[in-house]
């Protein structure tokens, strides 16, 4: 039996675990069987696609056409059942993510579940979202304190001037705790930072051939935490990299030769800044 045979005998069975045998196979099928699979998961019922899609999560999927399919699925059942957005911010790349943001505003104004909230918050907040960044300073005023750390967190990803104003705002009313002003503190050290680093710039001397090459084990390591698969390590290995501007230029095109599918987006981001 072909895989596409087996998977549409295990689903009308409702052998969820044969189907999730025929997927974990996936990545060794022709294209027009993968294309076959996805319009097989498409057309189940909620509770038995999300079952398949989330298992695919853990499944190797290489980058193309059939990949990007694979993540609109989901997006397009998150539109219908927000519970689908638990996958698909495991699933997508940061350019996707970032095509989901009426979704994502949709879900932080009418959603009432916790854990879906949480999801979203962090996804905005890992994938620089700033047109969510008042939305999510909605929640620092919320009595769910799981909620309100995970939106001062992500405020504190963004780092923007709009992030510290609303941060300062909230440290100035009741709600304000110790991490909110940790949150404050630390974007305003940054800023001080970045001020200080703008004003010397013009002073400093052009760097020997010596100096120049002194960044490169940085950039390497650097280049390690961007592959990492802890967000925040991630998430300040970005920043920094985008800091060094055309100096890290040829780790990142590198990267696009040899890189995993989510290091080859997160490369292309930086290189078109």
């Amino acid at each position: 039996m072909t895989a596409i045979e087996q998977l549409r005998e295990s689903l009308k069975k409702k052998d969820i675990n044969g189907a999730k045998a025929v997927l974990d196979r996936f990545d060794s099928e022709s294209h027009k069987s993968r294309l076959s699979i996805l319009g097989l998961i498409a057309l189940e019922e909620d509770h038995t696609a999300w079952d398949l899609l989330d298992h695919m999560t853990r499944v190797e999927i290489r980058p193309g056409d059939v990949r990007e399919r694979w993540i609109q699925l989901i997006a397009d059942k998150a539109h219908l059942n927000f519970n689908f957005s638990f996958i698909f911010y495991k699933a997508a790349h940061r350019t996707k993510i970032m095509e989901a943001l009426p979704l994502m505003r949709h879900i932080l104004t009418r959603e009432t579940d916790p854990g879906l909230l949480e999801e979203t918050i962090r996804a905005a907040g890992i994938n620089l979202i700033h047109d969510l960044e008042k939305d999510i300073a909605e929640y620092i005023y919320f009595d769910n304190q799981e909620l309100k750390a995970v939106a001062i967190k992500a405020l504190e990803r963004m780092g923007s001037s709009k992030s510290l104003a609303l941060l300062e705002e909230a440290a100035a009313t009741v709600k304000c705790d110790r991490a909110m002003l940790d949150a404050v503190k630390l974007l305003k050290n940054r800023k001080l930072e970045s001020d200080q680093a703008s004003r010397k710039k013009p002073a400093e001397e052009k760097p020997s051939p010596a100096r120049a090459s002194a960044p490169l084990p940085s950039l390497s390591a650097l280049n390690r935490e961007l592959k990492s698969k802890d967000p925040d390590i991630r998430f300040k290995a970005l920043r920094q990299m985008a800091e060094l501007g055309e100096e890290a230029l040829p780790i990142l095109m590198e990267n696009l030769k040899t890189g995993s599918h989510d290091t080859m987006v997160i490369s292309l981001d930086l290189i078109s800044r």
